[in-house]
């Protein structure tokens, strides 16, 4: 039955019981941009986008350099294109990372058109240095009556499935027909847990503080604990997504 955006959203959360933390993130799988000329920055969790409205939408990377933390401020530059090449940019903003933020940069980028697939990518290093390329896209604007396809990701726990599914989710989704195509990827549940005890803990490196051991295996109890969880699984997303 034809339904309008805002009346599919109103059914679908009203509906939804286990709705724990929710978003609705663009699919966006992301390939190389181009070699990085400068050694010395990357992007080890690669890129993600969120929060998509008609006219913008949430961008995100985290910047290492030279594979140890980064104690002094990196100048990064984000831009937005419809093209892959990015032959022309609609949209490009300076911003500062630090380590205060354990280096990621999460920007708001406004004025684009409205349900629109577009390319992001971030600079370091004065270009020398790219993100890989992210596909994102915008929301309809409110009164858009058209179909909508999306698939969901419930909780997560890396060590217990190393995110194979997400690799066969994009792989379909590159392979299907333009109208079968997804418009965006709702997450239900949990990123990161704070304990190692579902799955082999052997594959996620030690805690920075060493873990609290109070229920027979380790969880997280600082913040660089929180952060390196989130860093493990950042990463392993762009390796099961990498085409």
């Amino acid at each position: 039955m034809p339904s309008s955006r805002r009346a599919f959203l109103k059914t679908f959360l009203s509906g939804t019981g286990c709705f724990a933390a929710a978003a609705a993130f663009p699919f966006a799988p992301s390939e190389p941009a181009r070699p990085n000329g400068d050694a010395d920055v990357h992007f080890p969790q690669g890129v993600a986008s969120g929060d998509p409205t008609p006219d913008s939408i949430l961008l995100w990377t985290r910047v290492q350099r030279a594979d140890a933390p980064t104690e002094h401020p990196v100048p990064l530059v984000v831009q937005v294109s419809r093209r892959h090449d990015f032959g022309t940019v609609l949209a490009e903003r300076a911003l500062t990372v630090t380590a205060a933020s354990d280096c990621t940069a999460r920007v708001f980028v406004h004025d684009l058109p409205s349900d629109s697939v577009l390319f992001y990518r971030f600079l370091a290093g004065d270009g020398a240095a790219a993100s890989r390329r992210g596909r994102t896209r915008t929301a309809p604007s409110p009164d858009a009556d058209r179909p909508v396809r999306f698939a969901y990701a419930s909780c997560q726990a890396y060590e217990a499935g190393y995110y194979g599914v997400y690799r066969t989710l994009i792989h379909e989704d590159k392979e299907a027909p333009p109208e079968e195509k997804l418009d965006f990827v709702l997450h239900l549940g949990d990123f990161i847990y704070e304990g190692l005890g579902y799955g082999d803990a052997r594959s996620v490196p030690p805690f920075p503080s060493g873990g609290q051991h109070g229920e027979g295996t380790p969880h997280a109890k600082t913040a660089n604990d929180y952060r390196h969880l989130y860093r493990t699984v950042a990463a392993q997303h762009v390796v099961a997504v990498a085409v």
